[in-house]
């Protein structure tokens, strides 16, 4: 990717990619926390984060797909990872997918007592009216 662009294309690719990581982390962070009530998103995280390690250092390639912090890094989109798919065009989609998917699921786990008790009330007036 940095012998096909210019330099100033490749740092502002760059600087995207890390802000996009950093917000798919923060979000699916957010959205475990909210959800649990725990700190069960901050394990997530310091799993993805360790996930990174183990695909770099021992797994296949292929395993890069599924790395955000791997995806950040323009050097992920060159040499043997495009033999598995991971192009630009992939990374893009993997953070736009996750951002605006962690981001939906993070604000209805903001209204997740509502939601529920919506659905128990919904799901017991439907009971009476079939018996």
């Amino acid at each position: 990717m940095v012998s096909e662009f210019q330099a100033p294309e490749v740092l502002f690719a760059s600087i995207l990619l890390e802000w996009a990581c950093a917000a798919w982390l923060g979000l699916l962070i957010y959205f475990l926390n909210k959800l649990t009530k725990s700190p069960a998103g901050t394990i997530t995280g310091a799993f993805a984060v360790l996930l990174d390690i183990c695909i770099a250092n021992d797994w296949m390639n292929w395993a890069n797909r599924f790395s955000p912090i791997t995806l950040a890094q323009i050097n992920a989109y060159a040499g043997w990872n495009l033999r598995y798919g991971v192009t630009p065009a992939y990374g893009i989609c993997f953070f736009i997918f996750g951002i605006v998917g962690f981001g939906i699921l993070g604000v209805l786990a903001n209204y997740r007592e509502r939601l529920g008790n919506g659905w128990y009330a919904w799901r017991k007036k439907w009971k009476r009216k079939i018996s």
